[in-house]
């Protein structure tokens, strides 16, 4: 059995297994995913827009493929720099390969040809590899043609923005499991400026979390409007 190894070149963010993923709309690809995460073959690309889950379901399926004895490796292109291709080679050993972000890889050729030989090199071991993009990669004109041709071969699922409901309590038992304190006339106004990016949302809410604690004071509409001005 290999040796399991958690990916690297990530720091994992709270709550980013399958059991704590809002389902929604996404249940064949939420299935799909989980099953790949045991038994990794071929490819498996997630396509959607931003703040549908995407990490949340690649990070997710790491650990899990960890948690079995697997070797899962994670790469986020946008924090490779092209110096740094060679490294990728270590990598040949995983299972499981998470590759989050293809269309930050899209038009970087030598980063491009050192993630492709990463991914035969895994799929020519019998392992697999799982891929999320906003971008289709027929629309990313960039992409290298060979990496296009096989991310097209795989299965294809787009995941499905939480419905507005499901957003809110999702981000309501969030605030409740890191105890923070906030009004609901808070969240209301947050709610009106984040309407669909749950991404954005729940980065905020650590932002507004760690003020809270930092002021010793509840998160209140005064305290969310002085740190969304700072944003802009």
């Amino acid at each position: 059995m290999p040796r399991a190894q958690l990916p690297l070149a990530i720091a994992f963010p709270r709550a980013r297994d399958f059991s704590s993923f809002r389902v929604g709309d996404n249940a064949a690809a939420v299935a799909a995913v989980a099953a790949f995460a045991q038994r990794p073959e071929g490819v498996v690309l997630l396509l959607g827009a931003s703040g549908t889950g995407k990490t949340h379901l690649l990070v997710a399926s790491c650990q899990a493929h960890a948690a079995a004895g697997g070797a899962s490796r994670y790469v986020a292109p946008a924090s490779w720099a092209e110096d740094r291709t060679e490294a990728l080679l270590s990598f040949a050993d995983a299972s499981l390969l998470a590759l989050d972000g293809l269309e930050d890889l899209a038009g970087r050729r030598a980063l491009e040809e050192a993630v492709f030989a990463l991914f035969n090199a895994v799929r020519d071991r019998g392992g697999g590899v799982l891929v999320a993009s906003r971008e289709h990669p027929e629309a990313l004109s960039d992409l290298l043609p060979d990496l296009r041709s096989r991310l097209l071969a795989g299965l294809r699922f787009r995941l499905q923005p939480l419905p507005e409901e499901e957003r809110r309590a999702l981000f309501r038992a969030r605030t409740a499991e890191v105890g923070l304190r906030i009004e609901d006339a808070a969240l209301e106004y947050l709610f009106r400026r984040y309407p669909r990016d749950l991404k954005r949302l729940m980065a905020f809410l650590e932002r507004l979390e760690q003020e809270s604690l930092a002021r010793q004071r509840p998160a209140t509409i005064a305290l969310i409007r002085e740190l969304l001005g700072s944003e802009s």
